[in-house]
């Protein structure tokens, strides 16, 4: 039987080294925790050695034992980048950057370690967070590992309070430790991993909207036009700030296009590997300032939160913009003014933000991206009909014309400013708004690629898990397409994913049952069907 295979090239030595590092499901470790807790917890093990003073990692790269230099890169904001490497005594330290060392971004996993001490008799407990490595099987802390004839050391890292990376040893279970050390002796010659260009931006050059294109592409199967639109606008963006926005203007963005076909997940694709700080919020179900409920403006107190400048850079989404413009009241009758707050936010205003408003947060380098559907309230009334009517195309049409996804696609592909007006977004909010990205409802053989293709697909997931556990998964010819047809047409690539996990519930609750006696599972379009 033939089949699909969901797996990816590595798209980089930082991914190669990642794949490289042994994984435990479930290490019962303490944080030296005051409390005598102990957590389990999902965890990279990383055996280490001292080689000329500089931490080597040992990775399995290809069946082979693969030794590199390495450090940890903790990103901030977009250029701002500190490096770090280990002592001989598992400390620490701040370095400039070296070409010669693989850099691991830290990035905060969630859990919390205790430490403790006396003062004036009492016992004060600090808590900190864990930092970890996001690999092949998510977001989890990491363990290095060096033994000597004498010791093993086991160390992990945390921020402390002055929001650096520390490390401090872990009271592991040594004997589950112990058995993936024993894994990763040195066996014959070693191959080698080189360090690459640019490795904490994964390849990006800002300011080529070609590369931010290419690095979409892996994960936002086709729409390609709004692919160009929103590197161009996030390419400008990007220089905006290298430059710090001296003697630039900062173009805002407007998304255009069904639900479920990425409109969010390409921009917080890019902030993320920018590292800006991206916030999304609806704007429905908000009230106006000086309103009782949650007013708009609660999305800006939380970029404050995340930065450290009252002036910062970021990206922040608003999604449902169009649900302001359909109603002569608006959405719960604050439509026109939540359209006024956001004119004076998308160029430049102060807002007094956090808990009694005691905090000031100017919005002049923020990025603000909107986002909508534009459906309408009925067939007359949608941002496409309007767009029809003004282009003198009538409501019938024949043959390849008739009506359809295509022909909506290619309405809407022809926006302009005076549509949005049209429809009800105000003149000075569709002036500050410049780019208009418009995206195209997913056919089968997008939903089709988006499931065998894309990275970070929902049957990636699943195969991983199912891995995890110890089943191999096949998916046979025919079978994403089957998936796809099952998939609602309204409901995008969101549909896909709540359609897979309804199919893979009974596999996943018990995939022996399904399995043959190598613990393999194929799924085929008969039993898709069935399930």
């Amino acid at each position: 039987m033939g089949r699909i295979t969901f797996r990816h090239e590595p798209e980089s030595e930082l991914e190669k080294a990642l794949g490289g590092i042994q994984f435990s499901e479930s290490v019962w470790f303490g944080y030296g925790c005051a409390r005598n807790k102990k957590a389990e917890s999902p965890a990279y093990i990383l055996p280490v050695v001292t080689n000329k003073d500089v931490i080597h990692g040992r990775f399995t790269i290809d069946g082979k034992l693969t030794e590199v230099a390495i450090g940890f890169v903790q990103r901030t904001e977009f250029l701002h980048a500190r490096y770090y490497t280990l002592n001989r005594s598992g400390g620490v330290e701040e370095h400039r950057h070296k070409d010669d060392v693989l850099y691991f971004p830290l990035k905060l996993t969630g859990l919390e370690f205790e430490a403790s001490i006396e003062k004036e008799g009492k016992t004060v407990v600090f808590t900190y967070p864990v930092y970890g490595l996001e690999g092949p099987y998510g977001l989890h802390p990491v363990i290095l590992i060096a033994e000597n004839e004498k010791s093993t050391m086991q160390i992990g890292f945390y921020k402390n309070r002055a929001g650096s990376p520390a490390s401090y040893n872990i009271t592991a279970s040594g004997t589950q430790i112990r058995g993936l050390l024993s894994r990763s002796k040195p066996a014959g010659q070693s191959s080698t991993l080189r360090q690459p260009d640019n490795i904490a931006r994964k390849g990006i050059n800002w300011e080529s909207p070609k590369s931010i294109v290419s690095y979409l592409d892996q994960y936002i199967i086709g729409q390609d036009e709004a692919k160009k639109c929103v590197a161009v606008a996030f390419c400008d963006y990007m220089l905006f700030v290298r430059n710090q926005g001296k003697g630039m203007r900062k173009e805002n963005l407007l998304l255009v296009g069904p639900t479920g076909v990425g409109k969010t997940y390409m921009v917080s694709l890019l902030a993320e590997n920018a590292c800006l700080p991206f916030l999304q919020t609806k704007v429905t179900g908000k009230s106006s300032e000086g309103y009782v409920g949650d007013n708009l403006s609660s999305v800006l107190g939380q970029m404050r939160a995340k930065t450290t400048s009252e002036i910062p850079f970021g990206v922040v989404f608003f999604d449902e913009i169009d649900k302001l413009a359909r109603d002569e009241h608006g959405v719960n009758g604050f439509g026109e003014k939540l359209q006024s707050e956001l004119i004076g936010w998308v160029e430049e205003a102060t807002v007094q933000t956090g808990k009694d408003r005691k905090y000031a947060l100017n919005t002049r380098n923020i990025l603000f991206v909107a986002a909508g559907a534009f459906y309408g309230g009925g067939t007359n009334s949608s941002l496409e009909s309007i767009i029809r009517r003004r282009l003198g195309i009538g409501q019938r049409r024949l043959g390849f014309l008739s009506d359809g996804a295509c022909e909506d696609s290619y309405a809407l592909s022809r926006v302009e400013p005076r549509d949005l007006i049209a429809y009800g977004l105000m003149p000075e909010l569709v002036s500050r708004l410049p780019f208009t990205a418009v995206f195209r409802p997913l056919t089968v053989e997008d939903k089709v690629r988006i499931l065998t293709e894309a990275k970070r697909s929902v049957i990636t997931s699943i195969t991983e898990m199912l891995r995890l556990r110890g089943y191999e998964l096949l998916i046979a010819p025919g079978t994403p397409e089957k998936i796809a047809l099952l998939c609602p047409e309204e409901t995008g690539a969101r549909g896909l994913d709540a359609i897979c996990h309804r199919l893979f519930t009974d596999i996943m609750f018990d995939p022996g049952n399904f399995a043959d006696g190598n613990n393999v599972i194929r799924v085929t379009p008969d039993l898709v069907c069935e399930l």
